[in-house]
C-alpha cells in the first residue's frame, strides 16, 4: 500500500474560512494499471500496478456539487502532507478539513458511494 494508506476509507468535513462545513470528502483505495512500454524489461503485454487514492468530494444543497480526483505517484506524498496538516485540495484550492472517526467515515462513505462502493 502507499504512504497515504492510513487515509483509505476516511471521510472529512471540509470547512469554509468561518469554520462551517461546506462539503464532505471521502478517500478510497484505487489501483491503477498500465502496460509496460516497449523496451522496458517485462513480458509481452505485462501490466504493472501502482497505488492511488480516489478522492470524492460532495457539497450538500440544491446543486449537490460533486467532484472526484485520482491522486497517485508524487501527488500521494504531497496530498498526505496536506491531509496531515488538516487541509484538502478541492477544486484547485486548499480548504481546511476535519477528519471523521471510523464510524462516521463508514456512514459518509455509504452515503456518497452506496453499499457497493
Amino acid at each position: 500500500m502507499s504512504v497515504a494508506s492510513r487515509y483509505v476509507g476516511r471521510a472529512g468535513r471540509v470547512l469554509d474560512t468561518n469554520g462551517r462545513t461546506v462539503g464532505m470528502v471521502f478517500l478510497e483505495w484505487e489501483q491503477l494499471t498500465r502496460r509496460v512500454p516497449r523496451g522496458e524489461r517485462a513480458f509481452r503485454g505485462q501490466r504493472v500496478a501502482r497505488p492511488a487514492i480516489h478522492q470524492h468530494y460532495w457539497e450538500p444543497g440544491a446543486d449537490g456539487d460533486y467532484e472526484d480526483a485520482i491522486i497517485d505517484d508524487e501527488g500521494l506524498v504531497r496530498s498526505e502532507g496536506l491531509w496531515d496538516g488538516g487541509l484538502v485540495e478541492v477544486k484547485g484550492e486548499y480548504a481546511p478539513v476535519v477528519w471523521c472517526d471510523d464510524a462516521e467515515s463508514r456512514e459518509i462513505g455509504l452515503r456518497l458511494l452506496g453499499p457497493g462502493g
